[in-house]
């Protein structure tokens, strides 16, 4: 069986999200030799692991397939990703603007405070 007619390594080819060395994989599966039932299991738990944890991370942060194989890491426990249960954190120039913009609202409040009360009205006795 050659890497272009293995239908169980194409269809973990099709869903693992880093492409590269697709030649070295496919000598890690045919070393692993999956019946249909692993084939279905490593499939499922790559589509598990892509949806969780993978779908957005960066690309160079995902094992290459030959080290996902052999790390065995279809037998991984999958652990929803905590940064999205963590409200994103702002950066230090968001902050910024936002301390900027406040300050610039007291200060145009006051302005017009001090308007209303100290300002009169110029009178027409020329």
């Amino acid at each position: 069986m050659t890497q272009d007619t293995d239908p169980g390594f194409d269809r973990f080819w099709k869903l693992y999200p880093r492409h590269e060395a697709k030649k070295k994989a496919h000598q890690v599966w045919m070393k692993l030799a999956p019946d249909n039932g692993l084939v279905d299991t490593i499939c499922e738990a790559l589509a598990q692991q892509v949806a969780m944890k993978y779908a957005h991370t960066e690309r160079r942060f995902i094992p290459l397939p030959t080290s996902w194989l052999n790390g065995q890491r279809w037998m991984d426990d999958v652990v929803e990703e905590t940064s999205k249960l963590v409200p994103e954190r702002k950066s230090r120039s968001q902050y910024g603007d936002a301390v900027m913009l406040s300050e610039y609202s007291e200060r145009f409040k006051a302005q017009r405070e001090w308007v209303k009360n100290n300002w009169t009205k110029p009178s027409d006795e020329d």
